[in-house]
Formats: C-alpha cells, sequence, structure tokens
C-alpha cells in the first residue's frame, strides 16, 4: 500500500516538474526566437568601420521587426531606429520626402525603445538629435537632453558629444539645464581634458561658460587658462 502511495506521490512530482520545465520553455521561446532574428543585424552593428548597401540595411529592418514581433525589447527598438538613420543618410538629399519618413520612423522606434527602458542616456541625446533634424519644437529637444543628462550625469564616451549637441541650445536652457550643461563640463574636464580643449578652441563662446563652471576649482581654473592659451597660441 505504502508503496503504492509512493509510486502515486513520484508520478504527481514529475508531472509537476513536466509541467514547470513546459511552461519554462514556452516562456523562453519567444526570447530565444527574437534573439535569432536579431543576430544578423547584432552582426552588422558591430561593424563600426564599415558601410553596408541600403539592401542590407533593410534586411535588417525586416529581420528586427521579426524579432520585435516575438519580443519588444527596446535594445532591438533602439537598433531599428538606428538602422533607419543609416538608410535616411544613405539617401540622396533630393529625396526629400523619403528622408523625412525615414527619420520620422526611426524617431518611433526610439521613442517606443524609451518607453520601455527610460534609463538610456545615450538614446536620450539620440533623440533630441532626432527631434533637431525633424525641426520640432526647441522644449522636445531640450527635454530630451534633460533626460540625457538626468540618467547619466557620467558617461565617459558621451560627455563631450553631448556638450557639443547641448550648447547649440544653450541660450534656450533654463537656470537648471544651465547649471547640468556646466556640470558636464566639468566632468568632460576630468575625464577627457583633450577632447574637451578641442571643443573649445573650436567654439570660443563655450570657453567663457568653460572658465565659469571651473570658477570655484582655482588650480583647475588655471590649468584651463593655461591649456587655451597653449591652444590658441
Amino acid at each position: 500500500m505504502k508503496t503504492s502511495q509512493n509510486i502515486n506521490s513520484q508520478r504527481i512530482i514529475g508531472s509537476m516538474g513536466l509541467l514547470v520545465c513546459c511552461g519554462l520553455l514556452i516562456l523562453a521561446t519567444p526570447r530565444l526566437v527574437a534573439s535569432l532574428y536579431a543576430l544578423y543585424p547584432e552582426t552588422v552593428l558591430q561593424e563600426t568601420n564599415k558601410s553596408f548597401s541600403t539592401e542590407i540595411y533593410g534586411k535588417c529592418i525586416n529581420d528586427l521587426n521579426k524579432s520585435l514581433a516575438w519580443q519588444n525589447n527596446s535594445t532591438y527598438l533602439t537598433m531599428l531606429s538606428s538602422f533607419y538613420v543609416k538608410i535616411h543618410n544613405a539617401t540622396p538629399a533630393t529625396e526629400f520626402d523619403l528622408r523625412e519618413d525615414l527619420l520620422r520612423k526611426a524617431h518611433t522606434a526610439l521613442t517606443q525603445s524609451l518607453a520601455i527602458n527610460p534609463i538610456a542616456p545615450y538614446e536620450w541625446l539620440q533623440l533630441a538629435e532626432l527631434d533637431s533634424q525633424l525641426f520640432n519644437s526647441k522644449q522636445a529637444i531640450i527635454n530630451s537632453i534633460r533626460m540625457s543628462f538626468y540618467t547619466g550625469r557620467v558617461e565617459p564616451d558621451l560627455t563631450i558629444s553631448r556638450i557639443r549637441f547641448s550648447y547649440l541650445y544653450f541660450n534656450d536652457f533654463d537656470d537648471e539645464m544651465k547649471n547640468l550643461f556646466q556640470r558636464q563640463i566639468v566632468i568632460a574636464w576630468n575625464l577627457t581634458p583633450t577632447d574637451l580643449i578641442t571643443f573649445l578652441k573650436a567654439t570660443e563662446p563655450a570657453r567663457d561658460m568653460a572658465l565659469i563652471a571651473l570658477s570655484n576649482m582655482p588650480e583647475q581654473l588655471e590649468l584651463l587658462r593655461k591649456s587655451l592659451n597653449l591652444s590658441i597660441n
């Protein structure tokens, strides 16, 4: 009798284990299929020093749309946006309507990506750049720059490019944004001083902002002044 009960218990446990395994497999399948479709686009994006045909970029877009049909993933949406931009850049300037349509698709994909994962400073800056290219409102551009600042204050690979772009809208910043911008100058001075000097050399009005940003750091301020003098001479 006990043996029969033990066998029944083992069967129940085994059945439960099988159900759990099946459930996990069902949950994992969409992610697996999505990642397989994304392999080709990921490989193309990794070849940062190469240019590909618009046909290849189009295939990447098709594959990513298949990935997204299986899994609504922020990374895939960001990649999708990047490929629309790549086709836009490869399209002749005379094809204005097509270029604008590609930018709008890139903007939509990136907006959807940020809705899923808003802690993405690089993507927020990309959105600001797309808003600028689409001649969207300055406030929309500034809001995206603000989110880039908030979500990634210290980003060594992003700092200078973010300073270069956001400087274009400095006169439209409120006091909070001006303070955030000046803090980025301090961060750039600490992380990538050579790049900052190159930027300041090419953008003379920004030099005063940099001097103000370092005004409470006398030693660093003096170093900056010397660096600027060396650059000028």
